[in-house]
């Protein structure tokens, strides 16, 4: 249960982070702003994908702070991470959410 948990409160985390975004539409469902950021990873990390693989491009695009989420140990500790597993389980949800219409 602490799995499902976790990934709901990194979703919202990826949620929050997308709606601080300067292209960010009020109007736009959950779905669609998902997807912008799903987008928006694709393009700027086309080369990586290719490269190192989708969650390890994802964990890139993610520290180089391509979103406003916590990025330091102390703040991710603060949410109740464990700060060596915090990115990859951010990637990882980050990539399956588009795919869960909705795990509330």
């Amino acid at each position: 249960m602490k799995n499902l948990a976790e990934s709901i409160k990194l979703k919202e985390l990826i949620l929050s982070a997308i709606k601080q975004e300067d292209e960010y539409q009020k109007e736009w469902t959950e779905a669609e702003a998902i997807s912008y950021a799903q987008r928006r990873f694709l393009k700027e990390k086309d080369y990586e994908i290719k490269r190192v693989g989708m969650v390890n491009a994802a964990v890139d695009w993610f520290q180089g702070i391509a979103l406003h989420i916590p990025i330091w140990d102390s703040d991710i500790e603060e949410l109740g991470f464990d700060p060596e597993k915090y990115w990859v389980q951010l990637a990882h949800t980050f990539l399956i959410i588009q795919s869960v219409p909705s795990i509330k």
